[in-house]
């Protein structure tokens, strides 16, 4: 039989209308495929300098984690919970889940927040530790630009141990702290030399930073301390400072002021983290006085840092010790120890001797370098140490140089590490003993 185009097609329509069940032509009462209910979105409110980066963060009921600069939480007692961050910041909630929370975390000591973060995070701060404690000490008087003397104020001499300073005869991350007395508290400045970065404790910082008020370490009661943690454009900044400057009528002549820091990258932010610790002076001892200098002199006192265990994902802490150095005027020598590791805030012990091994005394300033032996977690560790003279007594430019006398306070940084294992970074702040 021959069939036409014409038939065809209006066979192929029937045929269609009586698998829908009579459903075409709109009389038919037949079944219909239903369509997916629609996703409600409720505006969520966030609070300023969240952090969060775009896309959709979904938590089962009862859980809460840390994104950006805030923790979303979700009920317990509800649905699962989904929040949707626009590309412009703005954010919702899907109706048909919990409303979740979104709020700044409670402030927390470095140590704390680091180990509350993701493995991932954890594990590129401790690898920029490891990396940090076998870098050669930089002294500020290597500043590799003009910025220092034009930088607005007189800054302290002093050295650092930082993630960018390999090269210590022209490091990228050179830095100074400042400490001067503001209202019976301490206020610090520190510069980013290379960079001009300036970083001061005058004011608390926007939420969810903090500024808040550390003990000192044992054995240096005379310490000042605050934590600082200032959120930037592109991250989270940790920084604790220290000092032995004294509140008076007329600025303190001669102090020392130290610290160590960590910088997280934000979300969607492609840099890798950043640590290190620095330790400067008002009054570093002058080149000239070293020819007037013999004999030895023991200096003592504490030191401090953070330091992250091998585990998996890494465990941060917080942590106080004991430094001991001796320094020989005829033989262009020092070297010392540093002992008595303890975490600042449990009081356990994380490690018993670090040797800082003799350093030779240069001709051409007064500031060293050298490097680290010991045992960290039961295991051969080895990194860099160096420092800086300071207090230069009665010796003064109006004063003849036979006059001199030992430099009164010494102030440096040093690291180690274990391949694979445990690794820290610090730094200390010693005074001449009195024999």
């Amino acid at each position: 039989m021959r069939i036409t185009m014409d038939k065809f097609l209006l066979w192929a329509t029937a045929g269609l209308c009586a698998a829908a069940l009579f459903g075409c032509g709109g009389g038919g009462t037949g079944m219909r495929v239903p369509e997916p209910d629609a996703v409600t979105l409720i505006p969520l409110p966030l609070p300023a300098g969240h952090g969060l980066p775009s896309g959709e963060i979904n938590l089962a009921a009862g859980a809460s984690e840390e994104h950006g600069n805030v923790v979303v939480s979700c009920p317990a007692s509800g649905a699962a919970c989904a929040v949707i961050v626009a590309d412009d910041g703005g954010a919702s909630y899907e109706g048909a889940g919990g409303m979740p929370n979104v709020a700044y975390p409670p402030p927390r000591r470095m140590a704390e927040a680091l180990n509350a973060a993701l493995p991932m995070p954890r594990r590129s701060v401790s690898g920029r530790l490891a990396s940090t404690a076998i870098t050669g000490v930089a002294s500020s008087t290597a500043s590799t630009t003009a910025l220092r003397p034009l930088a607005g104020r007189d800054w302290n001499i002093g050295v650092t141990q930082a993630s960018l300073n390999s090269d210590p005869d022209s490091p990228g991350d050179n830095r100074v702290i400042n400490a001067w007395h503001v209202d019976g508290g301490v206020v610090f400045e520190r510069i980013e030399l290379e960079q001009g970065f300036r970083q001061d404790t005058s004011a608390p910082p926007a939420p969810p930073g903090y500024l808040a008020s550390v003990s000192p370490p044992s054995g240096a009661h005379e310490w000042r301390g605050v934590e600082h943690l200032l959120i930037t454009p592109t991250g989270r900044l940790y920084s604790v400072f220290y000092s032995d400057i004294e509140d008076g009528a007329d600025p303190d002549p001669d102090y020392l002021a130290l610290g160590y820091w960590a910088w997280l990258p934000g979300p969607d932010v492609d840099r890798a983290p950043f640590v290190g610790a620095a330790a400067s002076g008002n009054d570093a001892f002058r080149l000239s006085h070293m020819t007037g200098v013999g004999g030895q002199a023991t200096y003592q006192g504490a030191a401090t840092g953070l330091y992250a265990s091998r585990a998996t994902p890494p465990v941060f802490h917080a942590f106080d010790a004991t430094v001991r150095l001796t320094a020989d005027f005829d033989g262009s020598r020092i070297s010392g120890a540093v002992t008595a590791g303890r975490d600042s805030s449990t009081d356990a012990a994380l490690f018993d001797n670090l040797m800082l091994e003799e350093s030779v005394l240069r001709t051409d300033a007064t500031f060293f370098r050298g490097r680290v032996s010991g045992m960290l977690d039961g295991q051969a560790a080895v990194g860099r140490w160096g420092g800086q003279f300071y207090g230069n007594g009665l010796a003064t430019t109006d004063i003849p140089v036979s006059y001199a006398e030992a430099p009164g306070s010494v102030g440096g940084t040093f690291g180690a590490r274990v391949v694979d294992g445990d690794r820290l970074i610090g730094a200390f702040g010693a005074y001449r003993r009195e024999e």
